[in-house]
């Protein structure tokens, strides 16, 4: 199975989007539409599947429903990433990083055949750099992203992880 790890901010929405004439006729103002038709191309391209590394993770149900008003649906979401900020508290050694929640869903989901990080930060394990498409927050997720995340599914036995 093809997995896209999907953060949201800087890459559905982004800083010029906020200043797009174009966002005052969306209904979810701060998620572009053309982002979102980029995403789901990867999806339809590579038979992939969404999970959300985003901190709208936290609030799951309402970015359910906000995503699929915007055509991301149910269809195309599995999962999301787990929460490890919370278990800084408990433990303030942890890696709480971003690399380290995707390490964790894919040690738990070994039907994952390859993936494709997409993503604003850059807190990542050195074994899943291969796999990253880094999103400028100033423009959000472009064709050309598109095109680079479509080329690491497409690498399957190259890309193991």
């Amino acid at each position: 199975m093809n997995i896209i790890f999907l953060d949201i901010d800087g890459v559905l929405n982004y800083t010029k989007w906020y200043v797009d004439e174009r966002n005052n006729i969306t209904e979810e103002r701060d998620l572009d539409p053309h982002c979102i038709e980029r995403v789901l191309r990867i999806c339809k391209e590579c038979d992939a599947k969404i999970v959300i590394t985003s901190d709208w993770r936290l609030s799951w149900y309402g970015t359910i429903l906000r995503l699929s008003r915007m055509g991301l649906s149910e269809e195309f979401i599995l999962d999301k990433t787990p929460e490890l900020i919370w278990l800084k508290n408990i433990n303030p050694k942890i890696d709480c990083s971003r690399g380290a929640e995707i390490q964790m869903w894919l040690d738990e989901h070994p039907e994952c055949s390859n993936y494709v990080i997409i993503d604003d930060r850059t807190d990542f394990t050195n074994e899943q750099y291969p796999h990253f498409v880094y999103i400028n927050p100033m423009w959000g997720i472009r064709d050309e992203n598109v095109d680079n995340a479509i080329s690491i599914l497409n690498k399957k036995d190259e890309n193991q992880h």
